[in-house]
């Protein structure tokens, strides 16, 4: 039997920026993991938004978060105070995410991967040349 693996993802903006890449990078996790238990962290994704993986005997489930509640005692919380302020800013998303991030590992060290998804690949593919003596993997 396979041991099952943890990732957490986290969204923290509406469902339709949830784009199909995002998706795949999901399905992908259960395509190299088949066993793997995913959590995405977010309150702005409904809790059925993943029905068609879970139908399928996918392992996968949307938690909420109380941010608040999570910065509570740490030094994030001067940043939560000012939130009003912070979130006008057009990367906000991305500030709550990496905060998130951080709080997790505070919160459920060493307990699973991270899987981020507000990285962009680019494409580089056409600039590599095989790779030298001792780096990559052979078959």
């Amino acid at each position: 039997m396979v041991a099952a693996s943890s990732f957490f993802l986290i969204w923290t903006t509406a469902p339709h920026t949830f784009q199909p890449r995002f998706m795949r990078s999901v399905e992908s996790i259960f395509r190299h993991h088949p066993a793997a238990n995913v959590t995405l962290f977010s309150n702005s994704l409904p809790d059925s938004f993943f029905a068609p993986l879970v139908a399928a005997g996918l392992r996968v489930q949307i938690r909420r978060y109380d941010l608040q509640g999570l910065v509570a005692g740490t030094r994030a919380e001067v940043w939560y105070d000012f939130r009003r302020y912070w979130n006008q800013s057009a990367h906000f998303a991305n500030h709550e995410a990496d905060l998130l991030r951080l709080l997790w590992l505070l919160w459920r060290p060493a307990r699973g991967a991270h899987v981020a998804n507000d990285l962009r690949p680019h494409q580089i593919g056409h600039r590599l040349q095989r790779p030298s003596a001792g780096l990559g993997r052979t078959r």
